[in-house]
Order: C-alpha cells, then sequence, then structure tokens
C-alpha cells in the first residue's frame, strides 16, 4: 500500500499524524479527508460495532454526507479491512491545497492494473469536490481493457469532469475544483501508469 504513505504526507502537521487515528478520521467523514479517499480508493471494509450487534459495511456505502455516516448513535467504528491490491499494480495520490497542512480544495487517488499494456482495471477516487469521497466508476469504466494512451487519458478526464457537480463556497468555486481535478487526474493516471509499469518489468 504504498499509496497510504504518499498520501499521508499530506495529512495536517506532524503532531496531528502521530495523535489522529484512521477510524477517527473516517468515523468524522470530513468530504476533504484524506482517509476517507483512501478507503473508498482502496475498497475498505469497515467493521461498526455496538453492544448488541456488528456489522460490516463496505466505503462506498459508509459516507452519507459531509460529517455524516451510518455510524448509529449506540454504534463504534472498530475495524477496517483494507484488500490487498493486484501485483501488477501502481498508484499514486495528489492534492492541492494553500498552505501544506491545509484542508485539500481537490485532491485525486489512482490505482491502475496493467497486464501486456492494457488496463485490466482502473480506480478512481476524487475528494473535496462534493458532499462525500466518490470512485469515478464511468472514468473506470472508459479505461479498462483499453489499451494506455494521451487519447485515452483525456477521455477519461473528460468522462469524469462531465459526472461531477463540485460544491461552491468560500475556498474556491465549483468551475476551479473542475480545474483541479483535471490536473491532478492527468498527474495521477501518469504516475500511476508509471508505477504498474514498474512492476510489470
Amino acid at each position: 500500500f504504498g499509496v497510504i504513505p504518499e498520501t499521508m504526507r499530506h495529512v495536517a502537521h506532524l503532531a496531528i499524524r502521530n495523535m489522529g487515528t484512521i477510524g477517527g478520521s473516517l468515523s468524522h467523514a470530513d468530504p476533504a479527508a484524506e482517509w476517507p479517499l483512501l478507503a473508498r480508493l482502496l475498497n475498505a471494509e469497515i467493521e461498526i460495532s455496538s453492544s448488541t450487534r456488528q456489522r460490516t459495511v463496505s466505503a462506498h456505502d459508509f459516507f452519507v454526507a459531509p460529517l455524516t455516516t451510518v455510524i448509529e448513535p449506540d454504534e463504534l467504528l472498530v475495524h477496517v479491512k483494507l484488500p490487498g491490491l493486484p501485483e501488477r499494480c501502481g498508484c499514486a495520490f495528489e492534492e492541492f491545497a494553500r498552505r501544506q497542512g491545509d484542508y485539500a480544495l481537490a485532491a485525486v487517488g489512482v490505482c491502475i492494473e496493467i497486464d501486456h499494456g492494457l488496463v485490466r482495471q482502473a480506480r478512481l477516487a476524487v475528494m473535496g469536490v462534493e458532499d462525500i469521497p466518490l470512485r469515478l466508476t464511468k472514468s473506470e469504466q472508459v479505461l479498462q481493457g483499453q489499451n494506455w494512451s494521451a487519447e485515452l487519458i483525456e477521455h477519461a478526464i473528460e468522462v469524469a469532469i462531465t459526472n461531477l457537480n463540485p460544491r461552491s463556497d468560500l475556498n474556491a468555486s465549483s468551475d476551479y475544483r473542475i480545474h483541479l481535478v483535471q490536473n491532478l487526474l492527468k498527474h495521477t493516471l501518469e504516475t500511476a501508469w508509471s508505477r504498474a509499469q514498474m512492476e510489470n518489468a
């Protein structure tokens, strides 16, 4: 999971990284926090427990709204499982914030599995753009089974931004967040592809 330490460098500051917890970040569910994006990107399974029951929820179903999850008042998040990544897989993460340690205005995580020059599987996730971290499933479908090319990247990015509905707030406009996602996606896709090729060397 090389993408985890790469992402963690962007989390606030050293003291906060040392004291914060994975479960705490997921439970807080800030739409601009890094761990919720990683949970979506890495297909996390989240175990929730109360005094009377225990259940497991996928990251896809865990986040409901800003600062809101499916955890009930009598429940606690007790365990997070990250399924292993395929062997021929390259991942990358990038975010944009005004200052080091600030919450991201937008961020992107990518994992690409390749097989003989083809994209066998692609995972694309964004955060800081809408109310919860998202997987860009339509762009993933565009990439799957295709030969890698600049044209393919551009098509996947175009599909991604067409299906996003970024919020505007005091920190950034909707149009600016789209601009950030376009650039971050391009860089992370290229980096993830390069790393996947190294895994296949």
